[in-house]
């Protein structure tokens, strides 16, 4: 198909989805229905309850049905399928069409997973930031002139003995960097 006939991926605001999707990374493994014997390989870009988001090389062209395997974090479910969106520049938005039971249990642990794997990810992007010059500046004075030992090996602390402040300085910001 023509690559000025396909939009790109929806965004959240434009999404018309019944379910939520995850955005995850997998393998899937691609037949036409009826099949000619070819497997289309692709990579799974998203998921959800309803279908998935796929990129391949191979076009798919819309509404053809294909059964399609999916991999992804260590699961994988086989379901029938039919291409219902084609994206820029290789993307192909598929419809679950048909799944088995023990296939939708997958499917469901898989997205919850994956939803709980995106939170713990966002929790802890969202709590690293870069620290206030000035705050910074007055803790790491506070923590010089206090009797607080250096955490570290021995080594290191032979290294840091009888140097500059600057020096000790550069020392905990390194051993802190471990922390961030």
């Amino acid at each position: 198909m023509e690559s000025s006939k396909r939009e790109k991926f929806p965004t959240e605001v434009e999404d018309r989805r019944r379910s939520p999707r995850v955005s995850c990374g997998g393998l899937a493994k691609i037949i036409r229905l009826p099949s000619d014997g070819l497997t289309v390989p692709a990579k799974v870009l998203n998921l959800s309850l309803g279908g998935c988001g796929i990129e391949t090389d191979l076009p798919l062209n819309s509404d053809t049905r294909a059964e399609i395997l999916l991999q992804v974090n260590g699961s994988s479910f086989r379901a029938a399928c039919q291409v219902r969106a084609l994206r820029a520049p290789h993307g192909i938005g598929l419809e679950f069409v048909r799944l088995s039971a023990l296939g939708q249990d997958v499917l469901k642990e898989l997205i919850r997973e994956l939803a709980r794997q995106r939170a713990i990810a966002s929790t802890l992007r969202t709590g690293r930031c870069k620290p206030d010059p000035k705050r910074w500046d007055g803790s790491r004075g506070a923590l010089f002139n206090a009797n607080v030992p250096i955490i570290g090996s021995s080594e290191d602390s032979r290294n840091v003995e009888g140097n500059s402040l600057d020096q000790l300085s550069s020392f905990i910001e390194r051993e802190l960097d471990l922390f961030v």
